[in-house]
């Protein structure tokens, strides 16, 4: 490996173009050492009063001297004597996607994806412009509460877990779960220009952000799976989480099959450990796009946001090749594995309007015709058009259609005796205007569908019938 110089530069007009030149000159041949790379560029860095970025960009997988993962990221670990921060930068597809993510998480960084067809002089002159400025690093969020004199932190499970440095024009957004509403005074600390600063603000617990929360931690939760493998408690919380807030993600897209019962756990959780298995792949698109998916749930500001639906998209159709042995033009892909029966198909993140799924089908299809093993044929965009919404998200809760009707997924997760229990009542009758009425009104938006609607309302099923149904 040859370094430009054998230590660091004052950036001056002689030594700028002294390194453009010797950049000019670098020719691509041989294998990648992404070992040696980093522990290297590590290694010139002494001085530990500062905030210190390393920027590593990588178009291939480490082919040269160490090529153990783990090892590398051990590696990298030990190497790292000033706390720098790591950007990890994979251009192409042709990257070890969830060893960059590591890279990136240990050493408190972030990884950005560069695909074929993007400039990579975009992304990297932006997270240039970010860098330059850090605002403060070693940052750290703390709340009071004026009336939490109990046990336990006021406010717990916050995502991001691990703040990163702060940089200017940057926006932090902290979610969090917080045990009762209260006056609270949010205090944030961290080093700027090498002194330490304190600031606080006092506010309130107003608004609820509980399905943000859900989305980051959704995140987190890919994230751990990605990293350190499978965990049947972290599976079995993934799918509690996307079936309460209706948060689709290509690993558990199933839930939005007709055909699947929420009641049915064991299912729900060996269809969840199959999907989620798709995590074993760390490089190609498949490797890319699920990773760039994880990063947008866990940097989510809004929930749906265009960003993140594209990047659900694009990972859901990699699962969906893994899966059923399908590429990206459509062919049929060698050693594919089927379905189980009623499995349904793949999903995207669920929109304003509901998640876009595929309903059943023969998914142990041997071949494909016109249409696939969802039912929906062409591309992944003809199949957003085509399928079916069986997802809607009506203030704080999810409806699934299910049995010709929007079931409550509060109501789909009761054991099979508590579903028996069922209330009918009339749309417009004395007993559905005593519903909306409940709770100072809390109820009436969700009484206002035109489609019949089994709702769990205060412990009680209740079945809303409209008046045009049979």
């Amino acid at each position: 490996m040859d370094l430009f110089r054998s230590e660091l530069e004052l950036v001056s007009d002689n030594t700028r173009k002294a390194a453009l030149n010797y950049v000019e000159d670098i020719y691509s041949g041989g294998g990648t050492n992404i070992n040696e790379a980093l522990t290297t560029a590590l290694g010139q860095l002494q001085d530990n009063e500062r905030p210190t970025y390393v920027m590593f960009f990588t178009d291939g997988l480490p082919t040269v001297g160490e090529t153990n993962k783990n090892a590398i990221a051990a590696g990298v670990d030990t190497a790292n004597k000033v706390n720098a921060r790591i950007f990890s930068f994979g251009v192409g597809y042709d990257v070890n996607s969830r060893l960059l993510d590591r890279l990136s998480k240990d050493q408190r960084g972030t990884s950005v994806y560069v695909k074929p067809d993007e400039d990579i002089e975009v992304a990297a002159s932006n997270m240039f412009r970010k860098v330059s400025a850090p605002a403060m690093t070693d940052v750290k969020i703390n709340f009071a509460g004026a009336r939490h004199d109990g046990p336990g932190n006021l406010v717990t499970r916050t995502y991001p877990s691990d703040l990163m440095d702060l940089f200017r024009g940057e926006q932090l957004i902290v979610v969090g779960r917080y045990r009762k509403s209260t006056p609270v005074k949010v205090m944030l600390k961290g080093q700027v220009a090498g002194k330490t600063r304190e600031m606080s603000i006092e506010t309130n617990f107003g608004t609820s952000a509980e399905t943000l929360w859900a989305t980051r931690r959704i995140g987190e939760i890919i994230d751990d799976l990605d990293l350190k493998g499978q965990n049947k408690e972290l599976i079995d919380e993934l799918v509690a989480l996307s079936l309460k807030h209706g948060i689709m993600t290509p690993y558990t897209s199933f839930l939005a099959d007709e055909n699947m019962s929420f009641g049915d756990r064991s299912r729900l959780m060996t269809e969840a450990e199959s999907r989620s298995a798709g995590l074993s792949i760390a490089s190609g698109l498949g490797g890319f796009s699920q990773r760039s998916f994880k990063s947008e749930l866990k940097r989510a500001s809004r929930v749906n946001s265009p960003a993140l639906q594209d990047a659900a998209e694009e990972a859901d159709a990699a699962i969906i090749s893994r899966k059923f042995g399908i590429s990206a033009s459509g062919g049929r892909l060698p050693q594919s594995t089927p379905s189980p029966a009623g499995g349904g198909g793949g999903g995207f993140f669920g929109g304003r309007e509901g998640l876009g799924i595929g309903g059943g089908g023969q998914a142990g299809a041997a071949t494909l015709g016109k249409n696939d093993a969802f039912g929906v044929s062409g591309d992944l965009v003809k199949k957003k058009r085509q399928v079916a919404q069986r997802v809607r998200r009506i203030g704080a809760k999810t409806f699934y259609w299910k049995n010709d009707e929007w079931q409550d997924s509060a109501y789909g997760t009761l054991k099979e005796a508590a579903q028996k229990k069922i209330i009918e009542v009339k749309q417009f009758s004395d007993d559905y205007f005593e519903l909306t009425r409940l709770n100072k009104g809390r109820y009436g938006k969700y009484l206002s569908v035109a489609e019949p609607m089994l709702i769990r309302i205060d412990g009680k099923n209740y079945r809303i019938v409209p008046l045009m149904s049979k």
